[in-house]
């Protein structure tokens, strides 16, 4: 229901749609498999650095649908600043092409939770202008806060955020 009123708004100047990067556009269950699905750190950085994700089909037919029909896209991610280069590579090699812009947590914001390190950002995409309609991810942290317009929740199998 949510995607089809996505797929209703009207679009404006500066009318975007934020998705989430792992388990919302690129697929990381490779990487939970070689994990043993735990969390190994060096393994997860390893995995990202080989840009070895890929994208997950249905949410790239949305963004280029949502793309195609002129709204900006932001992709914000709880990865570190420090794996920006390689998040926007392996989001480029996977055809995300077009996209506004790629947020990812600076240093400032490490010890923020989830839901309040996007929530901030969102807010303060708002105050320099954006409208956001929509927000995309696999954590109700991706949607849930001010500012997150029409919430598509995608499953996600493997984790859970809080």
């Amino acid at each position: 229901m949510q995607k089809k009123n996505l797929i209703k708004l009207r679009l404006r100047n500066n009318s975007v749609v934020i998705f989430d990067v792992d388990e919302t556009a690129l697929n990381n269950y490779g990487l939970a498999k070689q994990m043993d699905f735990g969390y190994v750190y060096d393994l997860n950085k390893k995995w990202n650095e080989e840009l070895k994700a890929p994208a997950i089909k249905e949410t790239q037919d949305l963004y280029f649908y949502l793309l195609n029909k002129g709204f900006k896209i932001i992709f914000l991610t709880g990865r570190n600043s420090s794996e920006y280069d390689v998040t926007y590579k392996n989001l480029i090699q996977e055809g995300y092409s077009g996209f506004d812009t790629l947020i990812t947590q600076s240093k400032e914001n490490q010890k923020l939770k989830a839901q309040e390190f996007k929530s901030k950002v969102r807010t303060e995409l708002t105050t320099q202008g954006y409208e956001i309609v929509g927000t995309v991810g696999d954590q109700w942290t991706d949607l849930n806060g001010p500012y997150s317009g029409i919430q598509i929740k995608l499953p996600n199998y493997l984790y859970e955020i809080k």
